[in-house]
């Protein structure tokens, strides 16, 4: 992480699911990884946003928990959109402005009224792995579905009207991160090319965890 922020500057950077192997750690000790996983971003004065996947969800671990522990830090722009039991934690966006553009402070997920945005940052919470701390009739972990809730695809559908209603009806070009693949990722798959996009192509998304509500 260090070479790659030190050759390449960014104004943001995303983490983009299995900031932290929640199967192999627990509570007492996941405070001192979220400060290692951050510690790139703090020191260069960066920020950054996440999103969590099937290893940041275990019986011994709630996403929950690694968010509130990110927002300690003034960088972290991660946080949590939609209400729910069974929906994740990572569901929100980021509105990106003109640097000549100024918004309320303290809300990143509040428009501007001098300008609109040039860029929304979607990102979801595929989750997957296991429900913290509950334990099925057989004693065993209770398994997390592997894709996007569709209470969060709704909000995603009514929020993104209303984004675009406030900018007087034209689309906001839009970049959307979320760990497991979704089934899209299968049609696009095949057309990526290994020169440009290294790795994307390296390992085919699995069908359960390609099964989207997206």
């Amino acid at each position: 992480m260090n070479n790659v922020l030190d050759s390449d500057p960014t104004d943001l950077v995303v983490l983009n699911g299995d900031l932290i192997t929640g199967d192999a750690t627990n509570l007492k000790n996941k405070t001192t990884l979220v400060e290692k996983l951050v510690e790139p971003m703090v020191k260069r004065g960066l920020f950054w946003a996440s999103t969590y996947g099937n290893h940041d969800h275990s019986k011994t671990l709630a996403a929950r928990n690694i968010m509130e522990r990110e927002r300690h830090y003034p960088g972290a722009r991660t946080t949590s959109m939609v209400s729910g039991d069974d929906v994740g934690v990572s569901n929100y966006y980021l509105p990106v402005y003109a640097s000549n553009c100024t918004t309320e402070k303290g809300d990143p997920g509040r428009l501007s009224s001098s300008c609109p945005p040039s860029l929304i940052l979607w990102f979801f919470d595929s989750r997957g792995g296991e429900y913290y701390d509950r334990t099925g009739s057989d004693g065993k972990p209770v398994q997390q579905p592997n894709w996007v809730h569709p209470d969060v695809a709704h909000w995603f559908r009514r929020t993104s009207v209303r984004l675009r209603r406030a900018n007087g009806g034209q689309v906001i070009p839009s970049i959307a991160f979320v760990h497991i693949p979704t089934n899209a990722s299968n049609l696009i798959q095949p057309k990526v090319k290994p020169d440009r996009n290294p790795g994307v192509n390296d390992e085919a998304p699995g069908l359960q965890q390609s099964a989207s509500g997206m």
